[in-house]
């Protein structure tokens, strides 16, 4: 499996200990968001790979300029982290997904964000269809709707289950964007 990340969620993977997001089924801290982290981490194939897309590392490091170098080699040292450049493939796919929203008449396909920051969310997106992946995790309500629209599955910190419970999330993640991997979502 290749799960894509962002920002917010490659903070969670690198320091479980970090600030729980918000639980968007509640809107309080996700509880025991380290345990779920932890177990998700621990559950992941040897042959799982977690694509960082070269946008999503940018807005780490303008966040945490002074950790820049010891996140990278934090991250370059983990096997199955792979730091992907926003290259000629993640372009063209970037591209494809504007022209599709031009086409049906909304630039920003629904999403109500910043327009600059509907190009950038583009580009995760890009790299994640460049790259292959099956998934996209992220607590950014925006860019997961871009996720859903390039079909991609989709997963959040809220929707990981407590430790007991995470061999459910992966049977359902291999079983394709198709299936409904979430009962919550509508």
């Amino acid at each position: 499996m290749i799960i894509v990340v962002d920002s917010s969620a490659l903070i969670l993977l690198l320091n479980p200990q970090a600030s729980p997001p918000k639980d968007r089924n509640n809107g309080g801290p996700i509880n025991n968001c380290e345990g779920r982290i932890n177990k998700f981490l621990d559950c992941l194939k040897a042959d799982d790979t977690i694509i960082v897309p070269a946008p999503a590392l940018a807005e780490i490091l303008v966040i945490a300029p002074d950790d820049g170098p010891a996140l990278i080699a934090q991250i370059s040292s983990t096997a199955r982290f792979k730091i992907r450049p926003f290259g000629t493939q993640a372009a063209i796919e970037t591209a494809m997904l504007a022209r599709h929203a031009l086409k049906d008449g909304d630039k920003r396909a629904g999403v109500s964000a910043p327009w600059q920051k509907v190009k950038f969310d583009r580009q995760i997106i890009g790299t994640a269809v460049a790259e292959r992946a099956d998934t996209l995790y992220s607590d950014d309500l925006n860019l997961i709707k871009h996720a859903s629209q390039a079909g991609l599955n989709v997963l959040t910190t809220s929707d990981l289950p407590e430790p007991e419970h995470i061999a459910t999330l992966f049977d359902a993640l291999e079983q394709g964007p198709t299936k409904k991997v979430f009962p919550s979502e509508g």
